[in-house]
């Protein structure tokens, strides 16, 4: 009987130490999971019924197109989805906006193309623990004329978080902004020709760290990027320095 006990309690064990092992190396695989990065594409052309038509034909009056990475193999990376998924709704809202001066446009007879919308995100770097993105969107109302925006934003890949300039910058929050006004201060120098908005570097003094439009070259270098209209006229374009 003695016998029989220690040999249910030794089979016990060694079930416990197998269920052990096999929890280890569930475990060890989910963290150790490569993230993976795809992009998801939403595209289609807004439409309304043909004056006169009964409804039985229609014309475009908007199209667009949305680019927007996704990331997968960890649930860290959720809040990176969450980010770039909010920012679809943002850009589903300009849409709507568009659209809707579009369709008012048509009905005046004021239509004479339809109008566009492209928002795009670039992956600009990549390593194994930081991601960072550009993202460019371009509109046009029936004219040649585009207009541009630009954004950017900088994830930390095993976590999940999102990274400001002040991580890849180091130095106080005041020592930073410097640096970033130096670097400003020398791309104006080098562009003599440009006019530039006079309440521009008030602008940069008083963005907040985790407002400040920056990315990460192919390289790993900090570079910041302003929309047309921010630190200098529309004409002038978009304004990207090295810091």
């Amino acid at each position: 009987m003695t016998n029989i006990k220690k040999y249910y309690k030794l089979s016990l064990l060694i079930l416990l130490f197998a269920f052990g092992l096999m929890f280890s190396f569930k475990t060890t695989k989910v963290a150790d999971a490569k993230v993976k990065i795809t992009n998801k594409t939403y595209s289609a052309k807004e439409k309304v019924a043909k004056e006169g038509s009964n409804g039985k034909s229609s014309v475009t009056v908007l199209t667009y197109t949305y680019v927007r990475p996704k990331f997968s193999g960890n649930k860290k990376v959720k809040n990176i989805n969450k980010y770039f998924s909010n920012d679809y709704k943002s850009f589903t809202a300009k849409k709507n906006t568009l659209l809707s001066l579009a369709e008012n446009n048509y009905k005046s007879s004021l239509l004479t193309s339809p109008y566009t919308l492209v928002g795009k995100w670039s992956k600009s770097y990549q390593s194994s623990s930081v991601v960072s993105y550009r993202f460019t969107c371009k509109s046009t109302t029936g004219t040649t004329d585009v207009t541009t925006t630009v954004k950017s934003v900088t994830f930390n890949i095993k976590t999940g978080k999102q990274l400001y300039v002040d991580d890849f910058v180091k130095g106080k929050k005041k020592n930073v902004i410097n640096k970033i006004l130096k670097a400003y201060n020398k791309y104006a120098k080098k562009h003599k020709n440009y006019t530039f908005w006079s309440t521009n570097k008030k602008t940069i003094k008083n963005t907040k760290i985790k407002d400040f439009p920056f990315y990460l070259s192919k390289k790993g270098a900090v570079y910041m990027a302003y929309s047309p209209n921010v630190l200098a006229p529309t004409a002038v374009g978009i304004i990207k320095f090295k810091v």
